[in-house]
């Protein structure tokens, strides 16, 4: 995507979470919300299952036991390893404007 208005090639993260503050966010940083992509639908269906990323087995392991299936992911497609440490004063407007945000992810175990 180098190029396209999408990218964020040279974007620090600092920059990428100001962005995503905005009212009107660039391209590359509207990207939605968890929270409103879990909301329960009209008709009652929701989410009964949530994991953290960055606890892949939890998820292989749940899937294990459910499909009693056993399975070794690769990865694949896997972004650039870039800093992802906000500046202080930057986490602490993050975490104040997207509150919720920051509720469902404590709160998945």
């Amino acid at each position: 995507m180098k190029g396209k208005p999408n990218a964020t090639h040279g974007i620090s993260f600092d920059d990428f979470v100001l962005a995503y503050l905005k009212g009107k966010k660039p391209g590359f940083a509207d990207v939605g919300a968890q929270s409103k992509f879990l909301e329960t639908q009209p008709n009652g269906t929701g989410i009964t299952h949530l994991f953290k990323y960055e606890e892949q087995h939890k998820l292989q392991d749940f899937l294990s036991q459910r499909l009693n299936v056993s399975f070794d992911l690769k990865q694949e497609n896997v972004s650039p390893q870039i800093s992802q440490t906000l500046s202080p004063e930057i986490e602490e407007r993050f975490r104040r404007k997207c509150a919720d945000e920051f509720e469902i992810y404590d709160s998945i175990k």
